[in-house]
């Protein structure tokens, strides 16, 4: 129990310090987004770049991870969407749901967390977790969410074309792809740059953490009761609990199903408030950060629990 407490413990004083900065007015709105957007588009992106162009490409393509847990993602997701359907949402509404409960927080709480526990393969699971959630999860919710606004096929088409470009945008799809071509050539920066790929690289956990606690200043539970259930249920113990299974089926060791129950019993992220919002269901996505933040400090520790106990059995 004192190792899941020396574990947990420094994250949750973090993210209350940055509860506490930001409620006392140290930082404004600007600049917690401008610490948002320093982890996502910077120090992130050159984790996940160092991290992928130092390894051999065997060593990054972890298979028994990778489709386990798109797997359990694939499911949770189908499975959320039809619940929140026969709840009579609309088709956006469970889409909103459905992504609520598969896209976890890997960049800000998952990382840093697993970094904590196994130290250096975290970075490994992370640009893993990075592909499943942002090349296939986010594009996935993106079309559907779409399809019910698309007046005609020409505007839907003009739509997924945008959605294809904005994800290919994203510095961390940037990074990763950059990574896997010097890993597959086998291709050394030139020190000075790669100690400065590493010293953002270093700044990615630290920062993250801060900037979580930072966001939930100022949050509000407010919504529809059942979608909040819904999401915070279906993220911190369906989806856990079906990567664990989809990557013991297919032959992952203790370390890749601890990482992916881990990785997938996290909070929500808070990309899902911020199409919630977009997609006009404001107060359901803040909500739900609050509670999956707030309860996945007990199903953690019961994945923590679970895995100590396995450990020694």
């Amino acid at each position: 129990m004192s190792h899941i407490i020396a574990s947990l413990l420094p994250i949750f004083i973090i993210i209350a310090l940055g509860y506490a900065f930001t409620r006392a007015k140290f930082f404004s709105a600007e600049g917690v987004s401008a610490l948002g957007k320093f982890v996502l588009h910077i120090a992130l992106p050159a984790l996940i770049f160092k991290t992928i162009a130092e390894k051999k490409i065997q060593e990054v393509f972890v298979p028994a991870y990778l489709f386990g847990y798109t797997a359990a993602t694939i499911v949770c997701f189908i499975v959320a969407f039809v619940v929140a359907r026969k709840l009579k949402q609309t088709r956006q509404g469970a889409a909103i749901n459905a992504f609520g409960q598969t896209y976890s927080n890997s960049a800000f709480v998952g990382y840093p967390l697993l970094l904590g526990v196994i130290g250096a393969n975290a970075s490994v699971y992370f640009s893993l977790n990075s592909i499943i959630e942002n090349v296939f999860l986010l594009p996935a919710f993106l079309i559907i969410a779409e399809s019910e606004n698309a007046n005609s096929e020409a505007r839907f088409s003009t739509r997924m074309r945008q959605i294809i470009l904005s994800v290919l945008r994203k510095p961390l799809i940037i990074a990763l792809i950059m990574g896997l071509f010097l890993s597959v050539v086998q291709w050394k920066l030139p020190t000075p740059i790669d100690k400065a790929v590493g010293l953002l690289a270093a700044a990615a956990a630290p920062v993250a953490i801060f900037a979580i606690g930072c966001g939930l200043s100022g949050i509000k539970l407010q919504g529809d009761m059942a979608d909040i259930v819904q999401i915070t249920a279906g993220k911190l113990l369906l989806l856990p609990l079906l990567v664990a299974f989809f990557i013991w089926l297919l032959g992952g060791n203790d370390e890749m199903i601890f990482a992916g129950a881990l990785m997938g019993g996290i909070s929500m992220a808070n990309t899902v408030a911020i199409y919630a919002y977009q997609y006009g269901h404001p107060h359901r996505g803040a909500a739900s950060m609050i509670t999956t933040n707030v309860f996945s400090v007990f199903t953690l520790s019961a994945i923590f629990l679970i895995h100590q106990w396995l450990s020694t059995h």
